[in-house]
Order: C-alpha cells, then sequence, then structure tokens
C-alpha cells in the first residue's frame, strides 16, 4: 500500500502478484487493492470489476467483504449498470443495514432509474443514520431529493431539499460545491422566479468562477425573461471561459440574437456549435429555422439552405413533437 501511496504503481503491482501468489489469508485483500488501483487511477473498470470479484469470493472478514461489494457496485454504477450496482449494494445492505454509505448507494441508483419511491426511501434511511462525516453524504441525499421532487413538480419540495443540501455542505465547509446552487436556480426559474434564479447562478459563480455553467445559466434565465442584451453578454461569458469546449454555449448565443434578428450573428454561433459537436440536433434546427423562416435572407445564403433544410427535414421526421414543442435554447 505504502508504494502504491508514493505513486510506484509498477513496483507495487509486482510485489502484490507475488503476495497473490502466495496465496495467504490476505490475499482477498491484494485482490481488493487491486480493484481499488485500477478504478481510482487508471480507470480501467474491467479489471477493477475482475480484482474486486475474486476478493469477494475470497474473503470471510464481513467488514472488507461489504466495502468491497460497495466499491465494484461503484464501477458498475459509473458503467451505467444500474441492475448489476443495485445488486452489490443490496448484498452490502444485507451485512449492515444501517450504513449511510450504501444507503446512498441504493437511493441514487434507484434514482438513476427512474424509480423515485424506492429512491426517496433510501435517502431518507440515509438522512436518519450517521457517520463522523455524514454532513457531506446528508447533503447529497438531500440535493438528490430536490432533484426527485423537481422531476416530479413539487417544486415547493425541491427548493426546500435544496436548501438542506446547502446547509449540510455548509457545516462540513464544503463550500466548494455548487451543484444544489445550480439546481435551486433552475427550479426557481421553472417556477418563474428569474431573481431567485439569478440570485443562485450569482452564487455558482462566485463559487465556480473558472466554470462556464454559471453564466450560461444566468444568460438562460435573462433569455426567458426577454432580456437578450444580458443573456448574449453571459452566453459570451460561458464562451469566454472555454471557447472550444461547450457547444450549448454557442446554441444559445445564436438563439439570443435570433430573437433580435441578427441573423448573420446567429448563424455563426449556430454553425460554430455544430463545428464543435456535428450531431448537436438543436443547431441543425434553429439554424434551419432561419432560413425556413425569412426567405429575403435564405435567399441571399443559397450555399448552405439546402444542407440545412435536408438537415431539418431529417430532425423533424425523427422527432417532430420534440423539436416543435422545446425552445431554441439547450442547456
Amino acid at each position: 500500500m505504502k508504494l502504491i501511496l508514493k505513486k510506484n504503481y509498477d513496483e507495487a503491482l509486482k510485489w502484490y502478484k507475488k503476495a497473490i501468489k502466495l496465496g495467504g489469508p490476505k490475499a482477498y485483500y491484494v485482490y481488493g487493492v487491486l480493484g481499488n488501483y485500477y478504478y481510482n487511477i487508471r480507470d480501467d473498470y474491467g479489471n477493477a470489476i475482475t480484482n474486486y470479484t475474486k476478493a469477494i469470493s475470497l474473503s470471510n472478514d464481513l467488514k472488507d467483504k461489504l466495502i468491497i461489494l460497495r466499491n465494484r457496485g461503484s464501477v458498475y454504477y459509473q458503467r451505467g449498470d444500474y441492475d448489476k450496482a443495485l445488486d452489490d449494494y443490496t448484498e452490502a445492505f444485507k451485512l449492515d443495514s444501517n450504513n449511510l454509505r450504501i444507503l446512498f448507494c441504493l437511493g441514487r441508483s434507484y434514482y438513476q432509474q427512474g424509480k423515485f419511491n424506492e429512491a426517496l426511501k433510501y435517502f431518507n434511511l440515509a438522512l436518519a443514520s450517521s457517520l463522523d462525516d455524514s454532513d457531506i453524504l446528508h447533503s447529497n441525499s438531500y440535493d438528490f431529493k430536490g432533484h426527485i421532487y423537481y422531476i416530479l413538480g413539487n417544486y415547493q419540495e425541491a427548493i426546500k431539499m435544496l436548501d438542506k443540501s446547502i446547509e449540510k455542505a455548509t457545516n462540513a465547509n464544503n463550500t466548494n460545491d455548487d451543484n444544489a446552487y445550480v439546481f435551486r436556480g433552475k427550479v426557481c426559474r421553472q417556477q418563474g422566479d428569474y431573481e431567485g434564479a439569478k440570485r443562485a447562478f450569482n452564487k455558482v459563480i462566485l463559487i465556480s468562477p473558472s466554470a462556464s455553467y454559471g453564466y450560461n445559466q444566468k444568460g438562460m434565465t435573462y433569455y426567458q425573461q426577454g432580456n437578450y442584451d444580458k443573456a448574449i453578454k453571459n452566453f459570451n461569458k460561458a464562451i469566454a471561459l472555454h471557447p472550444h469546449y461547450d457547444d450549448h454555449h454557442y446554441n444559445n448565443l445564436g438563439a439570443a440574437y435570433y430573437q433580435q434578428k441578427k441573423f448573420d450573428e446567429a448563424i455563426k454561433a449556430y454553425s460554430k456549435a455544430i463545428e464543435l459537436e456535428p450531431k448537436n440536433d438543436y443547431a441543425y434546427f434553429n439554424r434551419g429555422t432561419i432560413y425556413f423562416e425569412y426567405y429575403e435572407y435564405a435567399c441571399s445564403h443559397p450555399e448552405i439552405i439546402e444542407h440545412d433544410t435536408q438537415k431539418l427535414n431529417a430532425i423533424l421526421t425523427k422527432q417532430p413533437k420534440i423539436f416543435l414543442m422545446f425552445s431554441h435554447l439547450t442547456v
């Protein structure tokens, strides 16, 4: 373990393999450490699962077995295999039904499956449990509950849960986590509380000044208010932070220019979004809409109208209701 802590991974692996060959009573522990190495350091989920599985089969220590089951479940979770993640978390739950981390992991896995009643059940159990560092997991549990209530349309309860998440994070001195503020802003905006949304997104910007999403979300709020100048200002700030990263920022910028009938600027923004992500259907849809709706402008740009028309027709054929229902913005 000391060699891994010093990041001498090759040397550590050599000695771990020798320990495994000896087949002593702690061989399961070595497999567990190797699983951690492949999961946390190498992002090699296949080898992580292989080593965790071997560790589980060899372990007679119930406390260690619970940890290894949780770790293997977390690998499955990261892979999006929530059924297998739940299998491991459920086995771990049988070993300790009051374990806060296991309860939280069960809740988030059911959340990912859209089984919100089950998710709420385990998040509530997690909130009734405690550890020395329980404030962080309690904060995350409240955050997930806020997401669930938002999806279910219970916005007032969502706000309560997100405020509790922020409170718990503050208690844990985890003041660098902006996730609850991001979602709180979205809930406020959904309710038409634009000032509350902007306060939340200003807090996101304060916590994470080098992240673009705070400015993007603030821009979307101004956009929904019809204040396109301030929307453009915030979208441009988001782009300045990550000019070659997020196609959604350019799509949103194009939408704001479109509302101002500044079609050349809108086309440039949509085109940049498509350059960054050629599969951004929204950008094709929005750019194509300009040509469909504004005949004179379309006639002055024959070089790309045919391409956009074909793309737009393909999109509408594939998802006609979805694209007609959504606004020009993308998150």
